[in-house]
C-alpha cells in the first residue's frame, strides 16, 4: 500500500491506555509459584530472578501510570535485566519512548514484546496451574485434619480456610492469546510515526483480525485510506470504528464524505 501524503485523522493510543487482557495478567502473574509444565520449568536461581522482575516490573507500571516516564523507564529497564523476556514490560517501555518521539526505541521493545508475548501467556497459565494444584493439596490436608480437631474455634478456622480455598479454586484460568490486538495496533501507530505506511497498514490489519472490535485501529487505517484517495475503503472504516465506540473526528467525516461528493 503506497502513501505520499501525512496521515489525518488518527486517534493517538491513550497514554494510560492499557488492554484488559494485561490487567487480568497483573493480576494473575503475581502468585508466586514455580511453574508446572515441562516447557516453563526453572532452576530456583532463575526462578527467583522473575520474582524480582515481577517486582521491578509493578513499581514500573505504577510511575508509568502516575506519567512519571522517566522513573518508570529505569524500573522498567532493571526488570529487563533481570527478566529479559517479560514482554509486558517492552510494551511500556515502547509507549514511554513513543511518548518521548524516539520512535525507533519503541520499535525495537514493540518488536520484543511481540516475540516474547506467548512465551509470557503460557507461563501465565502453567503458574496458575500450579497455584491450584497447591490450593488442592492444602484444602485436602485441611479436610484430612478436620476430624481430629476438637477445639471448636480450631474447627471454624480450619472450615473457612476451606472456604476460601473453594473460592479462589472457582477464579477461571487466564485465557492465552497468540497476540494482543493492542500490541499491533500500538505497532502501527509507531510505523504512522516513522512515516512506513505499508508496516502501519499490516499491523492495523492484524490487529482488526485479532480484534474485530477495535476501533482505533479501524479509525486509523481511514486514514491511510483516506490518504490514498480509496474515500469509500476510508468511509467504511470510519464508520466501523464509529460503530465500535471510538469518537471519530468530525471534520475527518465531513472531508471524506465531500470526497465522495456527499
Amino acid at each position: 500500500m503506497a502513501a505520499n501524503k501525512k496521515p489525518t485523522g488518527c486517534k493517538k493510543m491513550s497514554r494510560s491506555a492499557i488492554p484488559l487482557l494485561l490487567l487480568v495478567f497483573f493480576l494473575f502473574i503475581g502468585i508466586e509459584y514455580a511453574f508446572c509444565q515441562e516447557a516453563f520449568k526453572m532452576d530456583e536461581n532463575t526462578f527467583q530472578k522473575f520474582k524480582l522482575a515481577k517486582r521491578m516490573f509493578e513499581k514500573g507500571q505504577d510511575l508509568f501510570l502516575k506519567e512519571k516516564y522517566d522513573k518508570a523507564e529505569e524500573a522498567l529497564l532493571e526488570c529487563l535485566e533481570s527478566f529479559p523476556n517479560y514482554s509486558q514490560t517492552d510494551y511500556f517501555l515502547s509507549q514511554i519512548y513513543y511518548q518521548k518521539g524516539d520512535f525507533e526505541k519503541a520499535l525495537n521493545h514493540i518488536n520484543k514484546a511481540k516475540a516474547n508475548y506467548k512465551f509470557m501467556a503460557d507461563l501465565l497459565v502453567a503458574s496458575q496451574q500450579k497455584y491450584l494444584d497447591e490450593l488442592r493439596i492444602e484444602k485436602q490436608n485441611l479436610q484430612n485434619a478436620l476430624p481430629t480437631i476438637t477445639n471448636k474455634e480450631q474447627i471454624e478456622k480450619t472450615k473457612t480456610k476451606i472456604e476460601i480455598i473453594n473460592s479462589r479454586m472457582t477464579e477461571p484460568l487466564p485465557l492465552v492469546s497468540e497476540m494482543s490486538a493492542d500490541y499491533c495496533y500500538f505497532n502501527g501507530n509507531i510505523f504512522m510515526k516513522l512515516k512506513k505506511f505499508n508496516e502501519a497498514h499490516a499491523n492495523y490489519i492484524e490487529a482488526l483480525k485479532l480484534n474485530p472490535l477495535h476501533g482505533n485501529a479501524s479509525n486509523n487505517l481511514a486514514s491511510l485510506y483516506f490518504m490514498i484517495k480509496k474515500y469509500q475503503k476510508a468511509l467504511d472504516y470510519l464508520t466501523q470504528a464509529e460503530a465500535n465506540g471510538v469518537k471519530i473526528n468530525p471534520e475527518f467525516k465531513k472531508a471524506i464524505l465531500k470526497a465522495l461528493g456527499n
